[in-house]
């Protein structure tokens, strides 16, 4: 697993803020990222079983004769990769933090530390999206003079499209901005000047309204494959957190900020990323884990539209092999294990005489998968 997947463990396991960039760091220097990984095996005794997998946590022979978190230490469950991580997170969260593992301590880690997330370990859009939320509620007094205004140099004004300024600003990252607008057509020409601009939401984007984008404008924090939410300035007179239709004829369109780690979005033309938010892709896997895809398969739906799990490499090869049948849409081939690939993964059960709700139920099992790989040309594992 790389740093990436890893850091989408970790943020799944409960770890957050800047604790996931040094979870995946950590992981890394533990482990390299191999999750079959045994360690301490020198030192195996009567009480204490090898060190395992991902966060190299030592295991216990009888784990049901300790307490919580000890009870997690079980030597077959510290493989999976999901488990090594909720047991990591449990005994950081027990007390000690980091300085139960020694490669924190010794400063191993920081080989693995991403550059592209700032001083807080946050990617750069997860910064401009929290900060976006901070102002949730606030007002504007009379004659739209607000804090932004003032900060902007225009105060009393529109302030939509200041508001987006400011929140990139504040953050440090205005340079991520096509440049210093008020009015929000100038914006969507920009973005389309720059070769950024996309009918499809992203995570920090700047999304504009109305004819031509030139009516309003906010920042996406979240959406889903049929919704967009996002914080905007100037409406109904405050910052307001508003939710839409992604197909709602008002919603024009997205720009898409220069992200060190990338855009995160619902465009397949951005779908894997590179370090720098291009679209070039990483080679895919050649062996898919039965196991590591049905996790993929439970954890993505419930999250938000673009959510990918740990596994998502093994996901977007499955998901071009069902592409390549005729069976899911390009726009979802995207490394998300989501309701609309549970629905292709469904058509292609009942193709193959699969019926009923557990055997026919979108998520792979090991013939069903194989049956695909042997057409689509990778191998499968349990």
């Amino acid at each position: 697993m790389n740093v990436n997947e890893l850091r989408s463990l970790a943020e799944q396991a409960g770890f957050s803020g800047q604790d996931v960039g040094i979870a995946a760091a950590v992981a890394m220097a533990e482990s390299g990222g191999n999750p079959d990984i045994l360690g301490d095996t020198a030192l195996v005794d009567d009480k204490w079983g090898p060190s395992v997998g991902l966060w190299q946590i030592r295991s216990l022979r009888k784990p049901q004769a300790y307490g919580y978190p000890d009870t997690l230490r079980v030597e077959s469950a510290l493989h999976d990769p999901r488990k090594n991580a909720d047991a990591a997170y449990a005994i950081f969260k027990s007390g000690g933090g980091w300085q139960q593992w020694s490669t924190f301590t010794n400063g191993a880690y920081k080989a693995h530390l991403q550059p592209t997330t700032g001083a807080s370990g946050m990617y750069e859009r997860d910064l401009v999206i929290n900060k976006a939320k901070s102002y949730i509620g606030l007002q504007e007094t009379d004659d739209n003079r607000t804090e932004f205004g003032k900060e902007f140099g225009e105060d009393g004004v529109a302030w939509c499209d200041i508001f987006v300024w400011c929140i990139f600003n504040r953050v440090g990252l205005v340079g991520l901005l096509p440049g210093k607008f008020d009015n929000c057509a100038r914006s969507t020409e920009a973005w389309k000047s720059e070769g950024r601009f996309s009918e499809y939401p992203g995570l920090g984007a700047q999304v504009v309204f109305g004819p031509g984008g030139g009516e309003h404008t906010g920042i996406v924090v979240s959406y889903t494959e049929t919704t967009v939410t996002s914080v905007e300035g100037n409406w109904n007179d405050q910052v307001s957190l508003v939710t839409r239709q992604r197909r709602d004829d008002y919603v024009y369109g997205y720009g898409y900020p220069r992200f060190a780690e990338g855009i995160r979005s619902a465009d397949p033309a951005y779908q894997p990323q590179d370090g720098q938010g291009g679209s070039a892709e990483e080679p895919l896997p050649d062996v898919l884990y039965v196991g590591q895809v049905n996790h993929a398969a439970s954890w993505d739906p419930p999250a938000e539209q673009g959510h990918r799990s740990y596994s998502w490499p093994q996901v977007l090869r499955l998901e071009k092999a069902l592409e390549s049948e005729g069976l899911l849409d390009h726009p979802y081939v995207d490394g998300s294990y989501g309701t609309v690939t549970i629905d292709a993964y469904r058509q292609l059960q009942l193709n193959l005489g699969y019926s009923g709700p557990d055997d026919a139920n979108g998520k792979p099992g090991i013939e069903s998968l194989s049956w695909l790989g042997r057409r689509h040309g990778f191998r499968v594992e349990p």
